[in-house]
């Protein structure tokens, strides 16, 4: 009994790789047969939000945000136009970087589909101009707001996920405001496989940045993770800074609106 147990384990086990291999052969689209993790092989690292690190190297200091100050940098405004929960057509675009050695494409995506996110805000800081000491710059006064960011794609490459970031309004700038982040993709679910050599221990980051538009919010999400030669390398390498030390994924971008 036990015997015949087995064998009709391995005739189900046969007959499932049967079927796969018959969807394969087929051209089935990918998305939806690769669950899980996006990099399960990444090493969990300390890259998630981007707080305010572009301070150092200006001659600014933290300071009271007053309303006349929240005022004339429309603080209310900027915080209204990404706010809230938004959906829009989206596009992925894989372009290899033509240094790297050749990689074999990504799945798990469809290179036109739809993005979901809610944007949410927490408690402005702002910092004002100070007397300039070497090195610092003379950098304009800013207002920085910590953000959540709630996102998952329509193809399943990103599962619902969130990403810390920072909303920059900058005193004069051409540019209204911008808001930037990252997680760390160890941690990021999806049926995205950036198809780097499995037997590599990897880091990486999924990176976001949001920009106001005539329409609305217009914005990139990419991937990157690099695949190391081996495990003490991974550790002691970072992956944000020593991009071309290992093997480098960083051909596909995702973008909204989509272009038409």
């Amino acid at each position: 009994m036990g015997l015949g147990t087995g064998l009709g384990r391995g005739r189900g086990l046969l007959v499932g790789l049967a079927v796969a291999l018959s969807l394969a052969g087929c051209g089935v689209e990918s998305v939806g047969f690769h669950g899980g993790l996006v990099c399960p092989r990444c090493l969990p690292q300390s890259v998630n939000g981007i707080g305010s690190w572009w301070l150092f190297a200006c001659a600014l200091e933290r300071a009271p945000l007053t309303e006349d100050t929240a005022g004339a940098l429309k603080l209310a405004t900027q915080l209204r136009q990404a706010q809230g929960a938004w959906s829009a057509p989206f596009q992925w675009t894989y372009a290899p970087v033509e240094m790297l050695p050749p990689l074999t494409p990504p799945t798990g995506y469809r290179p036109r589909t739809s993005i979901d996110m809610t944007v949410a805000f927490g408690d402005p800081v702002y910092y004002g101009k100070v007397p300039v000491v070497e090195p610092k710059g003379d950098c304009p006064p800013e207002i920085d707001v910590p953000a959540v960011i709630d996102l998952s794609t329509g193809d399943g490459a990103i599962a619902p996920t969130r990403i810390s970031g920072t909303m920059r309004i900058i005193e004069d700038d051409p540019v209204p405001w911008t808001l930037r982040g990252q997680r760390d993709l160890a941690g990021v679910p999806g049926n995205l496989d950036l198809r780097i050599d499995p037997w590599r221990p990897q880091r990486g980051n999924l990176s976001i940045e949001l920009l106001p538009g005539p329409e609305g919010l217009r914005g990139q999400l990419s991937p990157m993770a690099v695949g190391f030669d081996n495990l003490e390398q991974a550790r002691s390498i970072d992956p944000l800074t020593d991009y071309y030390t290992g093997i480098l994924f960083d051909g596909l971008n995702g973008a909204w609106p989509a272009a038409e």
